[in-house]
């Protein structure tokens, strides 16, 4: 309880030596006409996250073969920036909260990626517009321990034994595994 009653003394005196906001005409006229610049909230979710996706052969569509996702997103592969996720190359359509199967990330216009490549998939919240924007409001996913649900896979020369990648008529991505 000391301490809790210090911490609110100290705030109290560098309040009192500071000052408060600058509330003079001209620093409030400013305040008014300055562009607000919201961070992008951080997205603490109570509910588990997970990404599964193979390394694979690509072309235009990276396939994830499930998602869990603990509210409305979109799955976005990064291209492997050091180490670290970088410019985004594509991002999947709006999803549901919850489970999806064989989701495909289609790649924007104009990326290719190499043999041996690396790309990172995660998982991005949906600010409620149900339009992708980022950078901007729809950042990574960050769970309540502070992970982010993130993915890396390799980029393939073939498509591994076993596994079939096709697009129907309707341009949905398919997968079947063989026994």
């Amino acid at each position: 309880m000391k301490i809790i009653i210090g911490i609110i003394g100290l705030v109290f005196v560098g309040y009192l030596i500071f000052g408060g906001p600058d509330t003079t005409p001209d620093a409030t006229k400013e305040m008014e006409n300055e562009v607000s610049v919201v961070p992008a909230e951080v997205n603490t979710a109570t509910e588990e996250a997970e990404i599964v996706a193979l390394d694979q052969k690509v072309n235009d569509v990276l396939l994830v073969q499930s998602v869990t996702l603990p509210g409305d997103g979109y799955l976005v592969a990064h291209r492997n920036k050091e180490g670290a996720p970088g410019d985004v190359i594509g991002n999947s359509v709006l999803l549901p909260a919850g489970d999806s199967l064989n989701v495909g990330i289609p790649l924007n216009q104009g990326i290719t990626l190499a043999t041996g490549e690396q790309v990172f998939i995660m998982i991005h919240r949906d600010d409620g517009d149900e339009e992708y924007a980022f950078p901007g409001p729809d950042g990574p996913v960050i769970l309540d321990d502070e992970r982010i649900p993130v993915q890396l896979i390799t980029i393939l020369a073939e498509t591994p034994a076993g596994e079939v990648l096709e697009m129907d008529a309707s341009d949905e991505m398919k997968a079947e595994m063989e026994q």
